[in-house]
């Protein structure tokens, strides 16, 4: 068989990188048991279509209008996958809470932390989760 391992060379932005990796790990989870993400182009701007490719040519700047931004960064508009992963990296992390202003990071942030929530059987959890600091409505109801 084969053994499972993760290697990242520490930088910087090793905490942000650890997150986004293991994001991928969970992504999987999240698209097979839950249908939270099913619609998740449908929260980005009308016209938008990811590059599916590392070498796009789109640029963010296109798509973040002051207070309706739709992406983190460039690299967020080159697959799902790591529009998903890269809301997890900087939902995981401190200082991070302007980032989610926006109505669309902040969809999508509600949608993955739901997709979560579903996929791991955390739907009734009183508590709050680290990566649903920014949300600005809880998930966690307390019931």
């Amino acid at each position: 068989g084969y053994e499972a391992c993760i290697v990242l060379a520490a930088g910087h932005d090793t905490e942000r990188t650890l997150y986004h990796e293991l994001y991928h790990l969970m992504d999987t989870v999240v698209l097979t048991e839950s249908t939270a993400c099913d619609q998740w182009g449908k929260l980005n701007p009308p016209g938008f279509q990811y590059a599916n490719t590392a070498d796009h040519t789109m640029k963010a700047d296109d798509w973040r209008q002051a207070g309706w931004e739709s992406f983190l960064d460039d690299y967020s508009m080159s697959y799902a996958k790591e529009d998903r992963a890269r809301i997890m990296e900087y939902a995981m992390t401190a200082g991070n809470g302007d980032r989610f202003e926006s109505p669309y990071l902040q969809a999508k942030l509600k949608l993955l932390c739901t997709g979560i929530r579903e996929a791991f059987r955390l739907e009734d959890a009183a508590e709050a989760f680290l990566w649903e600091q920014y949300l600005h409505v809880p998930l966690n109801t307390g019931d």
